[in-house]
């Protein structure tokens, strides 16, 4: 989506969206954080503290969470070099491998026997 808000762009202006977001991976942090309308947050708030307390990030998680968000708003460039990167590989996986593309960073790779995939997964860890 534009800025790196993904689906929940095309939510935006509706009424109670509540939106759920990893901090993982692509963030490069950890943890998640909920979106939602003033009244649900209050309530969540007021009602859940012992999960949110219980599950809360380290104030270095926050801030490298906020500053990838930043990044990702800021800088268009790094997305669309992603995204080429995403279909290079795509095409590369469809020639050699028969892989049919996913159009998305996670590409799975399916090997279909049990015995030939442990094989394929240690060669590819002594690698």
């Amino acid at each position: 989506g534009p800025d790196g808000r993904g689906l929940a762009a095309a939510c935006q202006g509706r009424d109670n969206i509540v939106t759920l977001h990893s901090c993982g991976k692509a963030l490069g942090a950890s943890g998640a954080l909920v979106t939602g309308p003033r009244t649900l947050c209050d309530y969540l708030v007021n009602r859940c503290r012992p999960f949110i307390y219980a599950t809360a990030p380290s104030p270095l998680m926050a801030v490298a969470a906020r500053e990838a968000l930043t990044m990702l708003s800021d800088e268009p460039m790094r997305r669309a070099q992603l995204q080429e990167r995403v279909a290079c590989a795509g095409r590369q996986l469809a020639e050699r491998c028969g892989v049919v593309p996913s159009g998305s960073q996670i590409q799975p790779f399916v090997i279909g026997d049990v015995g030939r995939t442990m094989a394929v997964a240690a060669a590819l860890q002594a690698r």
